[in-house]
C-alpha cells in the first residue's frame, strides 16, 4: 500500500451521496436508524460471537473508528443523501454505512468492503453509488490493488450490487462469518484496480 493520505477518511462525494465519518452529533439519528433497520439487517448481519450485547458507547465506537483509521486497519464512512457542495457545514442524516476494513499493505495492498443502507432508501441505486465512490478512493488515493467482499449466498441484493460494479465471484469461504448464531459459508467476490473503470460511479445504470 502506498503512503496513506494525511486524512485516511476524507469526505467523498458522488452525484447523489456524500460519505463522511460519523460525528458525535449523529448519535441520536444513527441509533434510530439502526433500530429501524434491525429486522432488515438481521438475516445477513455478521457479528463477533464473543462480544457482549450492546457493548461500548457511541462515543467509544467513534474513538475506536478514528484510531483504526489512523492505524490503517479500517476506514469507515457514513452514507448521507446529497452532494457535499449542497451543505458542507451541515451534513445530512445518516442513511447507512460503507467501510474498507481488514486492510493490509506491503505486497498485497488489499482490503474488504462492507456496506448497508436504510431499507426505505434501498432499490434506488444509492448504495451502488456509495460503494462506487469508496472504490474510486480505494483504488485511487488510498493505493489499494484488490478489494474483496464476503456475501451470504442468500443475500441476492448485495450480490447484484457487486456484480453490477464488476466484482468477480472467486469461490466459497467455508464457515467464514458468524451470522445468527452460526458460522456461515460466504461467497468471495473480488475486484482489482486493473478491472476498475475510470469514472465508474458515473456509469451506473
Amino acid at each position: 500500500m502506498s503512503t496513506p493520505p494525511r486524512d485516511p477518511r476524507p469526505v467523498l462525494s458522488g452525484e447523489r451521496v456524500t460519505l463522511s465519518p460519523l460525528r458525535g452529533s449523529d448519535k441520536r439519528a444513527f441509533k434510530a436508524l439502526v433500530a429501524r433497520n434491525r429486522d432488515w439487517l438481521a438475516p445477513f448481519g455478521a457479528s463477533d460471537p464473543h462480544a457482549a450485547p450492546a457493548a461500548g458507547s457511541f462515543s467509544g465506537a467513534l474513538r475506536e473508528a478514528k484510531r483504526a483509521a489512523k492505524q490503517g486497519r479500517s476506514w469507515g464512512w457514513a452514507l448521507r443523501l446529497g452532494a457535499r457542495a449542497a451543505a458542507p457545514q451541515a451534513p445530512a442524516a445518516v442513511l447507512g454505512q460503507v467501510s474498507l476494513h481488514s486492510l493490509t499493505g506491503g505486497a498485497a495492498r488489499q482490503g474488504s468492503i462492507g456496506y448497508w443502507i436504510d431499507r426505505g432508501f434501498s432499490g434506488r441505486g444509492l448504495a451502488s453509488e456509495a460503494v462506487s465512490v469508496v472504490l474510486d478512493h480505494g483504488f485511487g488515493e488510498a493505493g489499494l490493488h484488490r478489494v474483496e467482499a464476503l456475501v451470504h449466498p442468500e443475500n441476492a441484493p448485495s450480490l447484484a450490487l457487486l456484480r453490477r460494479l464488476g466484482f468477480r465471484e472467486e469461490g466459497v469461504r467455508e464457515r467464514a462469518l458468524w451470522v445468527r448464531g452460526n458460522w456461515c459459508d460466504h461467497l468471495v467476490l473480488a475486484l482489482t484496480e486493473e478491472e476498475w473503470p475510470p469514472g465508474g460511479r458515473n456509469s451506473l445504470a
